[in-house]
């Protein structure tokens, strides 16, 4: 299963996917903040991987005129019905359906392009990550910024999936009168970097009984970039790394980083 096919088949189920991510919001006031100081005037905004629109909507609504490209029909589609509700930000939002490898959303324009919540891990084979990073290069305007949020690979974690597959209830969450359960099962391949394996959903009607509405599964392949690494992919795609933050606060990135928030520059 190619690149595309995992990352369609992982998403398909967009309001599971909105439930999952509903209480995840550390990454907002970071990005919201951040675009304000790079965004000014009339400019735009390019966001690739935009999903369901958590991350793109919060930003329209700080002012910020955005484009947003998904990959996924499904995600784009939810995005789409929410933003018929947002009568105060649909002017500033255009939603678009592409591969951020090759897609052409209106190159040399945006003063930021973001990747937002380590969707770029889903590019598995070198060539994906640079055609992204030179897309992304593309459509920035002169003295443009990029910014891609992944997280810092925790070696502890990664050792504890070498080998076989390691089974952990992620999470709990009730929304809606609906009960979400997460599973994961995980490995990881220290020869080629890739995380893979299966996660779990269990959903319950919480107005009775708790009873099951459904159970299924879907595959999850990521591939872990170490900072060196994350280094070099951006210096050879072209950009100058201007700051390095280890986490949503800001804070450098040194030995207690978290995410690898690393702010480019055309």
């Amino acid at each position: 299963m190619d690149t595309t096919n995992v990352v369609q088949t992982f998403y398909r189920r967009a309001q599971t996917y909105d439930l999952d991510y509903a209480e995840y919001t550390v990454d907002i006031p970071f990005n919201v903040q951040l675009a304000r100081e790079l965004v000014s005037g009339a400019g735009q905004m390019l966001e690739f991987a935009c999903g369901t629109g958590r991350v793109t909507f919060a930003l329209a609504k700080a002012g910020i005129s955005i484009t947003g490209v998904d990959i996924t029909p499904a995600m784009l589609k939810v995005a789409q019905e929410k933003l018929t509700t947002l009568d105060e930000i649909r002017q500033r939002v255009r939603l678009l359906e592409g591969d951020m490898r090759n897609f052409d959303a209106g190159r040399e324009q945006y003063q930021y392009v973001l990747i937002p919540f380590t969707s770029f891990l889903h590019l598995t084979d070198r060539k994906s990550q640079q055609e992204a990073l030179a897309n992304a290069y593309a459509h920035l305007a002169p003295d443009g910024h990029f910014l891609v949020d992944i997280f810092l690979p925790d070696v502890t974690h990664l050792a504890r999936n070498l080998g076989a597959n390691w089974v952990n209830q992620e999470k709990a969450i009730e929304r809606n009168n609906v009960l979400l359960v997460r599973w994961t099962a995980t490995r990881y391949d220290q020869a080629t970097q890739l995380m893979t394996g299966k996660w779990y959903y269990q959903m319950y009607d919480t107005t009775g009984e708790n009873r099951l509405i459904e159970s299924y599964w879907v595959p999850m392949e990521l591939r872990v970039i170490f900072p060196a690494e994350w280094e070099l992919l951006l210096e050879q795609a072209g950009f100058r790394i201007v700051q390095k933050w280890g986490g949503f606060d800001r804070e450098p990135f040194g030995p207690k980083a978290n995410r690898m928030l690393f702010l480019c520059q055309k």
